[in-house]
């Protein structure tokens, strides 16, 4: 059977900015253009752009493709602020999580997804100078703008969370918010045939709120339909919201699939 338990965690993650996911990923791969303008690290002088977005995730890439086909491409004069040389499609993870697909799938090169009519800044952001309208960069420049999107994302911090770090990738533990230890959580659900499976949820805001449950549910199927363990399984979905799921819409039609699936 499964329980529900409403618990509140220590916080495991801190907000840097806003993020949502963004239709980028299309079932014949990623619909973005393949290249990109850059804007080189060692230039000394402030650059203004008209709109600026910080973040190449789903959310800033998804943004900037919209701003530049409405915009009337590089006349829109977008530029993204990103530091990393590669993107990761990071719904995609629950889904390795879950065995329907492979980790490798979810990472392409930053500069492939890049719209390629954008401005590439590869540096990350430290502040934000609203005064000014100004972004201030890792390397001391500044990026001036007359529109401002904040597409950071949020940063996944286990360490607020005491032992984890230390048993993160084994002992049973994995966890579907990291590159390196999505597939991880594929393994243990296949080596697991008995005993207490326990998903968790925090109370802070996460990316994807359906994402804990949706890792549960794709266990649950493996276990009842190809392992055939499910009676010798528990699963516990412990949560710190106090709910299945944040509208109380989709959280009544959880807890009713809850009960006539699992109990």
């Amino acid at each position: 059977m499964t329980s529900f338990r409403p618990l509140f965690f220590t916080r495991w993650h801190s907000a840097v900015g806003l993020g949502a996911a963004a239709s980028i990923f299309t079932a014949s791969g990623w619909a973005l253009p393949a290249s990109a303008k850059s804007a080189n690290a060692d230039e000394s002088r402030d650059v203004k752009h008209k709109i600026v977005i910080i973040g190449g995730g789903a959310a800033g890439l998804g943004t900037a493709s919209m701003l530049l086909r409405k915009g009337g491409g590089k006349t829109a004069d977008v530029a993204i602020i990103e530091p990393a040389d590669h993107h990761y499609y990071q719904p995609y993870w629950t889904l390795v999580g879950g065995g329907k697909g492979k980790l490798e799938d979810s990472r392409r090169s930053m500069a492939s997804v890049m719209p390629k009519e954008a401005t590439w800044i590869k540096q990350g952001a430290t502040a934000v100078d609203p005064d000014a309208q100004a972004v201030v960069l890792a390397d001391g420049r500044r990026v001036h703008y007359e529109y401002l999107v904040v597409a950071a994302g949020i940063k996944v911090d286990m360490s607020s969370v005491k032992g984890l770090e230390a048993t993160l990738g084994k002992n049973g533990v994995s966890t579907i918010y990291d590159y390196n230890y999505a597939g991880k959580a594929w393994d243990d659900i296949m080596a697991f045939k008995k005993g207490t499976a326990l998903f968790t949820m925090p109370k802070t805001g996460v990316k994807c709120g359906g994402a804990p449950q949706k890792i549960m549910w794709l266990a649950e199927d493996y276990w009842r339909h190809e392992a055939k363990v499910r009676p010798d399984v528990e699963v516990e979905f412990v949560t710190g919201t106090g709910s299945m799921f944040g509208v109380p819409k989709y959280s009544n039609a959880l807890e009713k699939v809850r009960i006539r699936t699992l109990c």
